[in-house]
């Protein structure tokens, strides 16, 4: 078993290669789109504000609340996750996203 590798359901966000393994396949990231996996694999079940994430991911202020909704909207479609009825990233709606 790959210590560098963080579960989510069937796949798995792999640290070294900054990517994801699904079904035997490795799916590309941005940097960002990794970082925003990453913090919400090591807080499963804590509610991510986008304030929270962005400062997370950025070590900034919010500059716009489009640019996670972008970046979740973009880790979903490469996951093949339904944003309607989403299985890894979750929506707590007017809070924030998380991961259990």
């Amino acid at each position: 078993k790959n210590k560098n590798r963080l579960k989510l359901s069937d796949v798995y966000l792999d640290l070294d290669s900054q990517s994801i393994i699904k079904d035997n396949e490795t799916i590309s990231l941005t940097y960002t789109e990794f970082k925003i996996l990453e913090v919400l694999l090591n807080n499963r079940k804590h509610i991510f504000s986008l304030d929270e994430l962005y400062q997370c991911v950025w070590n900034d202020n919010v500059v716009g609340d489009d640019t996670i909704m972008v970046h979740i909207k973009n880790i979903r479609k490469k996951l093949q996750d339904n944003s309607r009825n989403p299985k890894y990233i979750k929506t707590a709606w007017g809070r924030g996203y998380y991961v259990d």
